[in-house]
């Protein structure tokens, strides 16, 4: 009788540390379960505020060279966006970069802003800022909002939907636009013409770097471009044709037909003077 009672005893401690064990793991997986929807509950709002947010003003630093570039690579023209702020600025530092409204950014992240200046920088590698960006859209414009840790510069790259190809009586020509969101000392638009080519207009300077098949970049710059204002480039092209043709102001041989025209004057003068004298 003892003996059935020990037993009884001991299956019952067992039956209850089963079952408070259980409880226990079931109250565990219940409160990780709470956790995880809470944690994605919160990504979820906080990725929602990210879509719609915007640096307040006076916290985003100013870019001083702008540049928006149109290449035509594989087929397609790819857009690359890059604004570089003040070198003596210290970073981290917060900038907004604008694009048309739905664009499809495929890649956006911190570039060697080529600072020069400095004889111990060392060209750096692309660092790819991740997801969730804090975009705002205002008008046509979504309007990106970084932080820059590791460089002085930010760049955008995505597809044109709509080739920039015009038609000109030279051998080819692009013509695109851009509207800065602020103020910047220098905006250029730029694009990369074919490697035997040339542009027309000689106050479209060349930048430096050339492409995987020689092609050649060339800009316009526009100085102390107004924040909001839609700036336009036409750059035309003529191929065959050399650099020195091609930076050839027109002027110079309309001068030197000139000089060529009165030194044959000179000569014939002086030779009649000197037959008067002769006789």
């Amino acid at each position: 009788m003892k003996s059935s009672f020990l037993t009884s005893s001991l299956l019952l401690c067992i039956l209850s540390l089963i079952l408070l064990t259980s409880g226990v793991a079931i109250a565990a997986t219940s409160e990780a379960d709470d956790a995880s929807e809470m944690s994605e509950l919160n990504s979820s709002e906080n990725l929602a505020q990210h879509q719609n947010i915007r640096a307040e003003e006076g916290v985003a630093s100013p870019f001083v060279n702008l540049q928006y570039k149109v290449m035509h690579f594989e087929g397609v023209w790819v857009v690359t966006i890059r604004g570089i702020i003040d070198s003596e600025l210290i970073l981290p530092a917060t900038v907004e970069i604008g694009v048309p409204k739905a664009t499809a950014v495929d890649w956006i992240g911190q570039v060697d802003a080529g600072l020069d200046d400095d004889p111990l920088a060392v060209p750096m590698s692309p660092i790819e800022i991740p997801p969730p960006y804090s975009i705002y859209t205002e008008g046509d414009t979504d309007i990106y909002t970084v932080v820059l840790s590791d460089s002085h510069a930010v760049q955008l790259e995505f597809l044109l939907t709509e080739s920039p190809v015009v038609e000109s009586t030279e051998d080819g020509a692009v013509q695109f636009s851009y509207t800065p969101l602020t103020d910047v000392d220098e905006l250029w638009l730029a694009t990369a013409i074919p490697a035997d080519s040339a542009v027309v207009d000689p106050d479209i300077r060349e930048l430096d770097g050339i492409g995987p098949h020689g092609e050649r970049s060339f800009a316009r710059t526009f100085y102390n471009a107004v924040g909001g204002q839609e700036y336009t480039a036409l750059i035309e092209y003529r191929s065959g044709i050399t650099e020195v043709e091609q930076n050839l102001n027109p002027l110079i041989p309309i001068g030197l037909a000139v000089a060529m025209l009165l030194i044959a004057g000179g000569g014939f003068w002086y030779f009649r003077k000197n037959e008067h004298k002769s006789k």
